[in-house]
């Protein structure tokens, strides 16, 4: 179990990298920033795919190159549009999201849902924490930046509560007992606590700070509030896999 659900986990994060990429123009932060992030992209995927077993899968391989190719190129060529580059890739990495969904059993709209937005989730939790830092390397980039980074992660924080707590509302088979029996009450409340309360909480002063062009201070909150959102997804992918829904 331990195996699938940080497989899961690194190759989420490894495809919700990349759609963060499209909010600011290369010629801004430069090509470094382009490249770490999509080499933490390449690096991720790697380690899922080794947890999973990489030769089998060969729709994992094919992101993998794929995010291999647009590494070169932005290390080559002057792109202007990265998001010509780094979407059909994304695609593909929410094609491969989807396989190993199918694997598993019968697809759902919720079992998708599910998916997908914690994908994005550990994507623009890391893509934040990554730009707040950039400012200490590019102390003139744009302030506006940073503030859209800050709203998009507090905003999925909120979208993927509110999904979490719509599919709980929805359950229909068992009780609130029995779930809490299955997972542990204090796991069940952590993934919440950790996963959802504490980042929303924290990005809000995170935002605020990014509005006053306070760096180093949106920097920290957000060093934690990626580390709080890690752990709460680990939560989540481990009680998936216990209470056989979507967490």
């Amino acid at each position: 179990m331990l195996n699938h659900v940080l497989s899961l986990f690194f190759i989420k994060l490894s495809v919700g990298i990349l759609p963060w990429l499209t909010l600011i123009p290369l010629q801004d932060t430069g090509k470094t920033f382009f490249r770490l992030l999509i080499f933490l992209s390449i690096a991720f995927g790697i380690l899922g795919g080794i947890l999973q077993g990489l030769i089998g899968n060969i729709g994992l391989m094919v992101f993998i190159f794929l995010d291999m190719v647009v590494y070169l190129a932005i290390n080559r060529l002057e792109l202007e549009k990265i998001d010509l580059w780094v979407l059909p890739v994304f695609a593909v990495g929410v094609v491969v999201l989807v396989l190993g969904l199918g694997e598993e059993g019968e697809i759902s709209m919720q079992a998708f849902l599910n998916l997908f937005l914690s994908a994005l989730l550990l994507g623009a939790s890391l893509f934040s924490m990554v730009l707040g830092h950039w400012y200490l390397i590019r102390p003139r980039l744009s302030f506006r930046h940073l503030v859209l980074g800050c709203l998009v992660f507090l905003g999925l924080s909120v979208l993927r509560m509110g999904e979490v707590g719509f599919a709980l509302f929805l359950r229909g088979e068992g009780s609130w007992t029995k779930l809490f029996y299955q997972a542990g009450d204090i796991l069940f409340l952590s993934r919440f606590l950790w996963g959802g309360l504490l980042p929303i909480f924290f990005l809000i002063f995170a935002y605020q700070c990014a509005k006053i062009h306070s760096n180093r201070s949106t920097t920290g909150i957000l060093y934690f509030t990626t580390a709080s959102v890690f752990m709460g997804e680990l939560m989540a992918g481990y009680l998936t896999r216990m209470c056989a829904m979507p967490l």
